[in-house]
């Protein structure tokens, strides 16, 4: 199973992304550095040591990365 959690600069809402390791080898399934979906799916994050685990993590891949880019 692969899970992938994309979370807002700020760290404070996340969109977790489930799909298996076969379907997505199958289906080309792609994980990119970024995604855009609406708020009602986001899920907040209650930890601030996550909150600033998130935000580190952001930064990160906003540095290296496009945003359509495959991860």
């Amino acid at each position: 199973m692969i899970d992938v959690v994309y979370a807002t600069p700020d760290g404070e809402w996340t969109h977790r992304k489930q799909y298996s390791a076969t379907l997505a080898r199958r289906r080309g399934v792609e994980t990119t550095a970024a995604a855009t979906v609406d708020r009602s799916p986001l899920e907040a994050v209650t930890d601030e040591e996550t909150r600033d685990r998130y935000r580190t993590e952001v930064e990160r891949v906003r540095g290296r990365y496009d945003p359509d880019a495959e991860l």
